[in-house]
């Protein structure tokens, strides 16, 4: 996504599972979720928790 260089994925896609299972290890339960959305959808959501202070 431009966000980090491709090193920085590397290392990521290395630790990210390490860190994971050491959570898990300690007993921690760990859930993952993958979704996705649109940016305007996004954008829509982010400012209905902004103009709604009960969603903040």
């Amino acid at each position: 996504m431009g966000f980090a260089t491709r090193e920085q994925v590397e290392q990521f896609y290395v630790s990210c599972p390490q860190f994971e299972q050491m959570l898990v290890q300690d007993e921690i339960l760990l859930l993952k979720y993958w979704f996705s959305i649109y940016d305007d959808e996004q954008e829509k959501r982010f400012q209905a928790r902004i103009d709604n202070e009960e969603r903040r």
